[in-house]
């Protein structure tokens, strides 16, 4: 009987033992498994991953505490304001060019390694500081191989090519721009206040054109309905009976008729 007793005991303390190991390794790879949110990038490095680095977005992974690390990277999106000023263009005149970028990380696999390895570890407003310095560069060199008139034409298509130049010197950081708005262009020859003149005066005449073609629409419905009342009225006035008529006697006026 004790021997049974013993065996029966051994047998808990197995079962338990063998509860308590799987309940911890459920625990255990609970706290590893890292769930990566749709506006964050998971980085884990350290022993066991190919390249020593590992990014993704969306989705899940475990990292083993000791060996490998987690960190995370924002994707949310960056305004910066731009202010440049004496950018010598192509003629020589120095311009002064203000505007608004957005950007944010990339997901494509090249964008998101380049931002763990450029951007890990760094606050927000380094990469802003970093953005806005990129896009000025950008902005030096787009404009450095144009012509006053030529900035001056087309702001859409310069915004377009700005663009263009900002995403390539992003890439490098594993950023990209979003939207590319620029303001108010000034340059040291006067020639975009003499446009800016120049176009409020086309909007000006434009305005009084519309309002006198306004006026001559008006002054003709005016007339229309002078002469509508003017026709009603006379037709009016020939259904009336004449004043001579209505002085007859009764019977005369049915012999007449």
């Amino acid at each position: 009987m004790p021997l049974l007793l013993q065996a029966n005991f051994t047998a808990i303390v197995v079962a338990a033992t063998a509860v308590l190991t799987l309940l911890g390794g459920v625990v255990l790879v609970a706290r590893c498994f890292r769930r990566c949110p749709s506006n964050r990038l998971l980085v884990v490095s350290g022993l066991g991953i190919p390249g020593g680095l590992h990014v993704q977005h969306g989705g899940a992974r475990l990292v083993w505490p000791l060996l490998q690390q987690a960190d995370w990277l924002s994707l949310e999106t960056l305004n910066i304001s731009i202010a440049a000023d004496a950018i010598m263009n192509r003629e020589g005149v120095n311009m002064a060019i203000e505007g608004e970028v957005s950007v944010a990380v990339g997901i494509s696999p090249e964008l998101m390694r380049a931002a763990a390895a450029r951007l890990l570890g760094l606050e927000s407003a380094q990469w802003s500081a970093l953005a806005a310095e990129e896009a000025q560069a950008a902005l030096r060199e787009l404009i450095s191989e144009m012509r006053t008139e030529a900035v001056l034409a087309d702001r859409a298509r310069i915004s377009e090519e700005f663009k263009g130049l900002l995403a390539a010197r992003l890439e490098a950081f594993g950023m990209q721009p979003l939207s590319v708005r620029l303001g108010r262009i000034r340059d040291s020859a006067g020639m975009a206040e003499a446009k800016e003149r120049e176009v409020a005066a086309r909007v000006e005449a434009q305005a009084q054109l519309e309002r006198a073609e306004l006026q001559r629409r008006q002054a003709e419905e005016a007339l229309w309905q002078a002469r509508m009342q003017a026709a009603r009225d006379a037709q009016a006035q020939s259904l009336r009976p004449a004043p001579d008529a209505l002085k007859d006697d009764p019977g005369e006026a049915l012999k007449r008729m």
